[in-house]
């Protein structure tokens, strides 16, 4: 004889915590993401500062300044787009 298969309800409180299961590994992804592109931003600067500090003739200050001015522009930018 056939037995029927088993049921696969899950309960509320399962439901529950496969939803925050799913919605934690979504966030830890993101959060690895956005350090990847933060990794890949960074070293851009890196390598970009010593050409900049000679060409410009700008001391370690000065290009800090710069990257400075260059962020808040981006930050403008991004709130209020043309």
């Amino acid at each position: 004889m056939d037995e029927p298969a088993p049921t696969t309800d899950l309960s509320s409180d399962d439901q529950l915590a496969a939803n925050a299961a799913g919605r934690e590994r979504a966030t830890i992804i993101a959060l690895l993401a956005m350090l990847f592109y933060q990794g890949f931003a960074v070293s851009i600067v890196a390598v970009a500062s010593p050409w900049i500090g000679t060409s410009f003739h700008l001391d370690g200050a000065g290009i800090a300044r710069l990257f400075a001015w260059i962020s808040l522009s981006a930050l403008a930018r991004s709130r209020f787009p043309a």
